[in-house]
């Protein structure tokens, strides 16, 4: 198991390896300060290819530099493997679902908590 935290914002990645899965969550603000560190590590994890499960329930803020380091490693893996977002908060589901990124990130399942608003209700 790999850990990481930012010392500067609220931010901690922890990667769990399994086989030929890795599992990526994600805590805090996903955004400029962050996504860069985020980008590397899945980098370095798709480099093989296979699948890398991303649990973004943990997101309290996400933006399009966020976004976009998912999206960048989900097309990295597409000849050879593939990304699946198995969770996320009510803000990273409404900001993959506003993008208009989710069929690229593969939201399996995922929705927004009970009883907050979830992805397109415009709330």
């Amino acid at each position: 198991m790999i850990h990481l935290t930012s010392l500067l914002v609220d931010f901690d990645i922890v990667v769990d390896l399994t086989d030929d899965t890795r599992t990526v969550s994600v805590t805090g603000d996903l955004d400029a300060n962050t996504a860069r560190q985020l980008a590397e590590l899945l980098d370095h994890l798709v480099a093989g290819g296979g699948t890398v499960l991303v649990n973004l329930d943990g997101v309290t803020f996400m933006d399009a530099a966020g976004i976009g380091a998912l999206v960048h490693c989900a097309h990295r893996l597409a000849p050879a493997g593939e990304l699946r977002i198995v969770a996320a908060s009510p803000v990273a589901a409404r900001v993959i679902d506003l993008t208009g990124t989710g069929a690229v990130l593969r939201l399996d399942g995922v929705s927004a908590s009970p009883g907050e608003p979830g992805p397109g209700t415009g709330r």
